[in-house]
């Protein structure tokens, strides 16, 4: 007998992009909870938020209203003769120090995490490849 890897679909069932996103928005909606029986802690929160706002971006339709909003934010943001030219890069380095920095609340730092995807994929380079390989990691899963 021979044991091999497989995918998600050939082990769980057929999940799909759209499944995959619904998953992950049920687990960072149930794991943040403040009764949650297995509840996140924050650094895992901001984990999944990451990898969910990944995911959701590339699922389009309903689950891209996060990536949407944080978009239109950044873009006012970036249009401020008082804060300067402040670009991708900036905002995601600072992200990141806001993330290490403050003691956030599992919920919280799952949204952090949720808006980092975005930020970082609209950042380029080192910042994108990481939402981008956390990206085709669940969606290599889903299919």
């Amino acid at each position: 007998m021979t044991i091999a890897a497989s995918s998600g679909a050939a082990a769980l069932g057929t999940i799909g992009l759209g499944g995959l996103a619904l998953i992950l928005a049920t687990w960072f909606w149930l794991g943040t909870r403040k009764k949650s029986k297995n509840g996140l802690s924050a650094q895992a929160a901001l984990t999944l938020g990451l990898i969910s706002g990944a995911v959701w971006m590339s699922a389009g339709q309903v689950w891209g209203v996060p990536d949407d909003l944080v978009l239109r934010a950044l873009g006012s943001t970036q249009k401020t003769d008082a804060l300067g030219d402040i670009g991708y890069g900036a905002i995601s380095i600072t992200m990141v120090i806001v993330a290490y920095c403050i003691n956030f609340k599992p919920r919280a730092a799952g949204y952090i995490g949720i808006m980092m995807a975005t930020v970082f994929t609209q950042t380029g380079g080192l910042w994108a490849d990481i939402t981008e390989a956390l990206r085709e990691m669940a969606v290599g899963f889903a299919s």
